[in-house]
């Protein structure tokens, strides 16, 4: 399917980009009903991310900025398979809840306490009046690629599973006469850990820490 660049499509792809660079886009979620976003492989998410972890999320914390909400999240590390050793990371997305009131940014991916994940991270930037960001933004992390930098790992008889979740994400690539063509994910569906986590090493060639 090809995609003319529309409005839509450039609000959604600026979208990615506003989002994947600060963590906070200049976009409102009823903006648009899904994200269109440049496809990710797995080498290229590997290149962008400063930091790759497996391990499980332990709190989230929802607050807002700006007339926006947005949500941080712990995550205890378990293996390092890029990035320097450390027990535990801060991954900040936008949209959540704070005092029983939500918002919803399509595309963005969404964490669960106790829940299991393969993130491929950068850090945050510092928002213009956020001291608390500024002073510790460099231990704040935001996901590569929205949806397609977090995968979700379930236990199965055959042992842990990667699993991709790219509900309200449409991804695509762009053609030389400059129109977006929607293609599939890049990343399989659903994968055995062992495998995924090798198919990294090999990426970056460091062993898991």
């Amino acid at each position: 399917m090809r995609l003319s660049l529309s409005a839509r499509s450039l609000c959604t792809i600026s979208l990615y980009t506003a989002l994947a660079a600060a963590g906070v886009g200049g976009l409102t979620a009823t903006a648009a009903q899904a994200a269109v976003v440049v496809r990710y492989d797995l080498p290229a998410l590997v290149t962008d991310a400063d930091l790759i972890v497996t391990g499980r999320v332990i709190e989230a914390v929802g607050q807002w900025r700006g007339g926006r909400i947005v949500t941080r999240y712990t995550v205890r590390c378990d293996e390092i398979v890029k990035g320097a050793p450390r027990e535990t990371v801060t991954v900040e997305v936008p949209g959540g809840t704070v005092d029983g009131l939500g918002q919803m940014v399509p595309g963005v991916p969404k964490l669960v306490e106790a829940e299991q994940v393969v993130l491929f991270l950068k850090p945050g930037s510092a928002v213009k009046g956020d001291l608390a960001l500024k002073a510790d933004a460099q231990q704040i992390h935001t996901i590569v690629g929205l949806s397609q930098g977090k995968l979700r790992v379930e236990p199965t008889f055959d042992g842990p599973m990667v699993i991709r979740d790219l509900h309200g994400l449409t991804t695509v690539r762009r053609l030389p006469d400059g129109t977006m063509e929607e293609v599939a994910p890049a990343l399989a569906a659903r994968q055995p850990l062992q495998d995924f986590v090798r198919a990294l090493v090999q990426l970056t060639g460091d062993a898991p820490r």
